[in-house]
Formats: structure tokens, C-alpha cells, sequence
């Protein structure tokens, strides 16, 4: 049953993925390196969460040999349907427990990075700088979708300093803007940005919280911990007047990979102790006039009975599926 449970899952996702555009997804996936990649259970979890996504920025990259990321990618390609390209920060990190971000995404997707940079804080050896991990900027173009053009900002904070990187994130902001000539950005990652890391009481001094242009699209009431604690530690920061409104309604969650594929508590674990977080952009619809439509492919109730329609049409093609195995 777990297996019909998971291929009905699959296909019934593919259908809705290609009317919907692009997924991006952040995972932090806790300790990623070596000793993950040696137990096969989870990589088969990482793999399966992992092409949901046409851009998923993984974060917790700790190998030295660089090897676990690159095991991972190759596959990831390996599995049918698959093509994946990657770009990874520099490792990052105060101490000799250094870090990475990677970003995989999707060949044919009409996706492409064409900048990246790590965000200059200052300097580590005096103590000025302001991130244990800096954030690691990339420049996306993405062809099919309503916003064609997107920064994105990967942070992973330090818990015991979460509400001052938090804060900080302006700065990297504005600075993405200045440095890309683009307003249309999405910060995205583990900020640690809930319970004892940043308190309800002091979001009122973060000015990325305060401040109007920003949109948290994972709100303060969602979990985003596989544990049994309850906290929004992995959030979407988004900010831009094309970002905003190519956002799918309903898209942004987060993906709890242990209801989903049946896991138990401990086999859950064992993969990280964070569930991704994801979001979707609208496809880009050009009609035979060459006007693009709105977020929903067809303006307004239009395209939002369009994409019912495809999602109607989807579970009756799962459910037949289903009926022809089951008998």
C-alpha cells in the first residue's frame, strides 16, 4: 500500500507540476555529507523530495571532500526523466565546521543561473564580519514563468545570533538589488527564525519583518521541524511588484516527506530535522495576440477554473489507476 500510496503520489504531482509552472524548494538537510550518503533508505527520501523541484537549494553541506553533493547529483541524474545542473557556495563558517549551499535545478525547465556570488559581510579574522555563514546570492533567468527574472538569497543562520542575521538580511538585499539591477528577490533557507531564536517580542526590531516590501510567505503558525518541537525556522522572504503576484495561490508549504511517503519517526529523522519548504511560480502563457497572461493562464476566475479543471482532470486519472492495480 505504501507503494501504491507513493507512485499515485508521483504521478498525480506531475500532472499538477506542468500547469503549474516552476516549484522551488530549500531544504536544510542536517549534516549532508558522507555518512548521510552511505545509508541507501535515505537517499532514495533525499532523491524522491529532491526532483519535486525544478530549483532546490540545499543547505548543510558539511564535506570537506566535496564528494557527497556531487554523489548526489549524479543520482539524481540517474533516475528516469532527470537532468540537473547544480552551483555551490564556497564553504562557509567561522570555525573548522564549515558549511555549503547548493543549488540544483532543472535542465529543460527553461531555468539558467547566470551570476553567483557570496555576500562580502567583512572579515573573519578580525571579528567585523556579520554572518557565521554568509548568504550566497545567485542571479536566476527563467524563460516560462510570469517573473523572468529573480534573485535569490540563501541564508542558513546561526541560532544563537538569528535575530541580528535576520536583520541583516537588508543589507544583503539591498545589496543584490544594487549589484543585479533587479527588485524581484526571494530570500529563502533556515533563518532559525522562530520559539527561543527569535522570540514574538522581537520582531518589532527586525526591519526585515517591519518593513512593507517584505512578504513572509511561511508564516509564524507553520512547523517546519521534523522533530516534536513546533517552530518556523525555514522561511520565504519575498519582496518585488513581479515576484509577488507570479506566487501560485495555494503553492507555498511546507512538504512533510514523513505523511507522504509513510515514514516513521526515527526514519524521518534519519533524513534531517527540517521539512522543505516550497513555492510555486506561475507559468508564463503567451496567446497567439502575444499578450502574456496573468498568474493563472488565463486572467483572473478564468485561470483559476483552468487550473481546477487540469487538477480535476488529473485525480480522475489517478483514481482510474488506482482502480485498474487494485482490481
Amino acid at each position: 500500500m505504501m507503494l501504491t500510496g507513493l507512485l499515485a503520489s508521483l504521478l498525480l504531482g506531475s500532472v499538477f507540476h506542468g500547469a503549474l509552472g516552476i516549484r522551488i524548494g530549500a531544504f536544510n538537510i542536517q549534516v549532508f555529507g558522507r555518512s548521510k550518503m552511505a545509508k541507501a533508505d535515505v537517499v532514495t527520501v533525499l532523491l524522491q523530495v529532491a526532483e519535486r523541484y525544478d530549483i532546490l537549494l540545499i543547505q548543510e553541506i558539511r564535506d570537506v571532500s566535496g564528494t557527497a553533493i556531487n554523489s548526489f547529483l549524479e543520482q539524481l541524474n540517474g533516475r528516469p526523466g532527470n537532468n540537473y545542473s547544480m552551483v555551490i557556495s564556497p564553504r562557509l563558517g567561522r570555525t573548522t565546521s564549515k558549511e555549503q549551499y547548493a543549488f540544483l535545478y532543472r535542465n529543460g525547465a527553461g531555468l539558467s543561473i547566470t551570476e553567483t556570488y557570496t555576500y562580502d559581510d567583512g572579515e573573519e579574522s578580525n571579528g567585523t564580519d556579520t554572518f557565521e555563514r554568509e548568504p550566497y546570492v545567485v542571479k536566476l533567468r527563467s524563460q516560462n514563468t510570469v517573473v523572468r527574472d529573480l534573485v535569490l538569497i540563501a541564508c542558513h543562520t546561526s541560532p544563537s545570533q538569528a535575530r541580528y542575521e535576520i536583520g541583516a538580511l537588508e543589507n544583503v538585499y539591498d545589496d543584490g538589488v544594487r549589484r543585479l539591477g533587479i527588485k524581484d528577490v526571494l530570500i529563502l533557507g533556515d533563518l532559525n527564525a522562530d520559539c527561543d531564536y527569535v522570540p514574538r517580542s522581537a520582531w518589532n526590531n527586525i526591519g526585515l519583518r517591519t518593513d512593507r516590501k517584505f512578504s513572509w510567505l511561511i508564516g509564524d503558525e507553520n512547523d517546519t521541524t521534523v522533530t516534536s518541537t513546533h517552530c518556523a525556522y525555514d522561511r520565504f522572504v519575498a519582496s518585488g511588484s513581479s515576484l509577488l503576484p507570479a506566487v501560485v495561490d495555494g503553492s507555498v508549504q511546507v512538504y512533510d516527506f514523513q505523511s507522504q511517503y509513510g515514514l516513521t519517526q526515527a526514519e524521518a529523522e534519519a533524513v534531517s530535522d527540517h521539512f522543505p519548504i516550497e513555492l510555486e511560480l506561475a507559468k508564463r502563457r503567451v496567446q497567439p495576440t502575444g499578450i502574456v497572461t496573468d498568474k493563472n493562464g488565463g486572467g483572473g476566475q478564468a485561470g483559476r477554473k483552468a487550473d481546477l479543471t487540469i487538477r480535476a482532470l488529473g485525480s480522475l486519472i489517478i483514481t482510474s489507476w488506482l482502480l485498474m492495480i487494485t482490481y
